[in-house]
């Protein structure tokens, strides 16, 4: 027989399916971070992220009216209603994520305005995403997010955490080393806290203008060597255009790599997944180096009104418009 389930369960369910890893975490923090117009992010990994992590920044903090609804299910403030959604130019927009974080660990933030700091407060939120704490603290702008016994209400996950840490985390420095890349005067650093207490920087950007300077903020000079930079306007027709700007390695033997480790793509800075540009890229590539890969860091600034990002939780397919006659 058919039988309702409760509204926990479905919570629990649904929950899951936005958060399914460490990385989900990660990525969600961070834009919300980069939403908040932060021009400094630091992430704390705590022994490679299974003992909790800590993502803080210098945005606009959290509004205190807020406070009651931040972490419950289906509250933004990016995202009015379905009809918005094709203007929304955020990385979120569906007010899922902190509360499916909640749901699946411990969940404090501490929050302070540009114009309340240094008076802040200290949150603490229970697995629904209630608010269950607040007290007065010393804060400087901005907000700093601290996730601890994370899954610690599915233990398969939580075993699985465990026992592939050094796996998970650096899924993570992937994810996170794609938002280093391509964001311009934005200052992130991520930390990696072992064992023993000490903290270490894994990688890190300063705040550069260019993307020439993340390169070598994150690969080292030699980052740089056999890249060309790429400034592209296709026009779709009268009234759009798709911009592609970013940096691609050169044809000459030696200039690509010999695996594909260092290929990033993005719509209108959004890191994404789309299969068959970047099949087209290496295919085009290869008919002049055939023993490389070329490094792909390609932006495409795409009008809102010709993408579709409500496709999967983690919002990195998309679905394009004119999709073939742009390719």
């Amino acid at each position: 027989a058919l039988r309702r389930i409760s509204k926990e369960d479905v919570h629990n369910i649904t929950s899951g399916q936005v958060i399914t890893d460490l990385n989900n975490i990660v990525k969600e923090l961070v834009e919300n971070s980069i939403d908040a117009n932060s021009t400094s992010i630091n992430v704390t990994f705590k022994k490679l992220g299974s003992e909790g992590l800590e993502v803080s920044d210098n945005g606009d903090g959290i509004k205190v009216e807020d406070f009651p609804n931040l972490c419950r299910k289906n509250y933004t403030s990016k995202l009015e209603n379905f009809e918005k959604l094709i203007d929304v130019k955020t990385l979120g927009f569906r007010g899922e994520a902190l509360n499916s974080i909640c749901n699946v660990s411990q969940v404090s933030i501490l929050t302070a305005e540009a114009s309340k700091a240094p008076r802040g407060y200290d949150l603490t939120f229970d697995k629904e995403g209630d608010l269950v704490a607040q007290k007065l603290i010393n804060q400087s702008k901005g907000t700093t997010i601290k996730i601890n016994d994370i899954f610690k209400n599915l233990p398969v996950r939580r075993l699985h955490l465990e026992k592939h840490s050094r796996k998970e985390f650096q899924k993570c420095l992937q994810t996170l080393m794609s938002y280093l890349l391509i964001l311009t005067n934005i200052r992130i650093i991520v930390y990696n806290v072992d064992a023993s207490g000490k903290k270490k920087i894994m990688m890190k950007t300063a705040g550069n203008s260019f993307l020439k300077d993340n390169i070598i903020n994150v690969y080292g000079a030699t980052g740089l060597q056999g890249l060309e930079e790429i400034d592209l306007k296709i026009d779709l027709d009268e009234k759009y255009s798709i911009k592609i700007t970013g940096l691609l390695s050169n044809s000459s033997i030696g200039s690509g790599r010999l695996s594909k480790d260092r290929q990033y793509l993005y719509i209108n800075q959004r890191p994404v997944e789309f299969k068959k540009i970047m099949k087209l890229v290496n295919d085009v590539y290869k008919k002049f180096n055939y023993l490389q890969y070329p490094m792909v860091l390609l932006n495409l600034e795409i009008h809102e009104h010709l993408i579709d990002i409500n496709v999967t939780p983690d919002k990195k397919t998309i679905l394009m418009s004119n999709k073939y006659e742009m390719i």
